[in-house]
């Protein structure tokens, strides 16, 4: 911990305001000094961190860091976090523009409603600066309908240009809403019949007609398209629309690897190395799982890069090397898209805040968390939460958990369900409810939680 004091101070006295946030990090959970910490988070603040106006809004506006709930302070420091962000982005800051996009289409206040055409407006802004997450942003927004009508061919066309931008995440949203990517042209995929057949699919499944899906992907399998070899693969694996095969899954991957382009091949690699991993259809095989990551990962795969992250941090099939998983996870946010960061982030963040492979450091930790959530992911909550339920490097608080905890549920995370059913069961943070317990068992349980199945067999004697 001494280390990490040193190196923020001497950020804060190079005038980084990223410092002081780390030395207030340190004050407040380290410490427990309340007082110093906001010292630190508002000399950063002054500096136009709008990261330090977001801890102090958020502090205000939960009543946490040894101040009272102050919901005018709380509005003031909200506000002053989107200014901040602004001026990042009129300074040439592009993803400054992205997160205050976010802010408006996905308000972090209860009291606040969406405003999408300010959040369009925003991802605009950071498009005209060449920003690829600015396109990626867009096209979620198309996707869902959210302030404008759900466009699936606009979406698609979005997801390329942020794709043709090095967000490779986007590359295989714009394969499945309907775009082909300009530097790499679908030769094997030129069927237009297929095509056609490939898009209902899409379109279906985005609606929850799985047997619909997976009729029209037959067809355009017949055919020879990659991209349908590798969806089908996938409904096989997750049991949509068919009973659950993963020998079928499989052969489908496999397909899809020898027949498709390098985003098709890349995925499907992917696949396969988890299939390999897990033993899911074969023997449970490290070596192999390893060495399709490897392939994925030489075809600029981000999942890859955190399959392999994961595998080296576990020593699966690989010696145990902590340095290669930092490696890989780092090298994750640097070509993935929103959705890899996030993980990534949310990764280190573990790291941290458990000392694997670096000295432990819960700022850090947080620090990382909060990127994690920044970039839309959701097992930061989760982490969070449980920090908040033991303690651990924060000041324990129930009611806080319970609220990161909910966040993840909603985003369908299984162990979110089952930490909240307990606290629901035990009364921890949140009044108790037996009903509510059990409905969040079950909702566990339904995602293949075997701890939550158990424990609702219990509460049902």
């Amino acid at each position: 911990m001494a280390k990490a004091t040193q190196y923020y101070q001497k950020a804060a006295d190079m005038g980084d305001a990223r410092g002081y946030i780390g030395l207030g990090n340190m004050s407040q959970f380290v410490q427990k000094d309340h007082q110093k910490a906001m010292q630190y988070y508002q000399q950063a603040a002054k500096m136009g961190s709008a990261l330090a106006y977001r801890i102090l809004w958020q502090m205000y506006e939960l009543g946490q860091g040894g101040v009272k709930r102050d919901t005018v302070k709380a509005t003031q420091y909200y506000q002053q976090t989107m200014q901040a962000y602004k001026k990042a982005g009129d300074s040439g800051d592009a993803l400054a523009y992205v997160s205050l996009g976010l802010m408006y289409s996905e308000p972090h206040r209860p009291s606040d409603h969406p405003d999408y055409p300010k959040a369009m407006q925003y991802f605009k802004k950071a498009i005209d600066m060449g920003e690829p997450a600015g396109y990626y942003a867009l096209a979620e927004m198309y996707r869902s309908g959210q302030g404008v009508k759900a466009d699936m061919k606009i979406a698609g066309q979005y997801y390329q240009k942020s794709c043709d931008l090095g967000f490779q995440g986007a590359c295989w949203r714009a394969k499945r809403y309907g775009a082909t990517p300009k530097s790499e042209p679908n030769h094997a995929n030129n069927n237009e019949e297929a095509d056609k057949y490939l898009d209902i699919a899409h379109k279906a499944y985005d609606e929850k007609n799985y047997s619909k899906a997976v009729q029209y992907l037959q067809k355009a399998v017949e055919m020879g398209n990659s991209s349908a070899f590798y969806n089908l693969g996938s409904m096989y694996e997750h049991g949509k629309g068919l009973s659950q095969d993963y020998s079928k899954a499989l052969e489908y991957y496999q397909k899809a690897a020898e027949k498709g382009d390098n985003e098709i091949k890349a995925a499907a690699y992917s696949n396969l190395g988890s299939m390999y991993q897990n033993g899911r259809g074969v023997a449970q095989d490290y070596s192999k799982a390893v060495a399709y990551y490897l392939k994925a990962k030489d075809l600029g795969y981000a999942e890859a890069y955190l399959n392999l992250g994961y595998m080296f941090e576990h020593g699966q099939g690989v010696p145990k090397d902590y340095s290669k998983t930092l490696e890989y996870f780092k090298k994750a946010i640097e070509v993935g898209n929103s959705e890899a960061k996030a993980a990534a982030y949310s990764n280190l963040g573990s790291m941290y805040q458990n000392g694997r492979g670096v000295a432990q450091d819960y700022s850090k930790a947080l620090e990382y968390y909060q990127k994690s959530i920044d970039a839309g992911g959701g097992s930061a909550y989760v982490n969070l939460g449980v920090m908040y339920y033991t303690g651990e490097g924060v000041i324990q608080d129930y009611r806080k958990a319970a609220e990161y905890f909910q966040k993840a549920a909603n985003m369908g995370y299984a162990e979110a369900y089952s930490s909240l059913a307990y606290m629901y069961e035990n009364g921890r943070g949140i009044p108790k409810s037996t009903q509510k317990a059990q409905e969040y068992y079950q909702k566990a349980c339904d995602m293949g939680d075997k701890d939550s199945c158990a424990s609702l067999a219990k509460m049902h004697p």
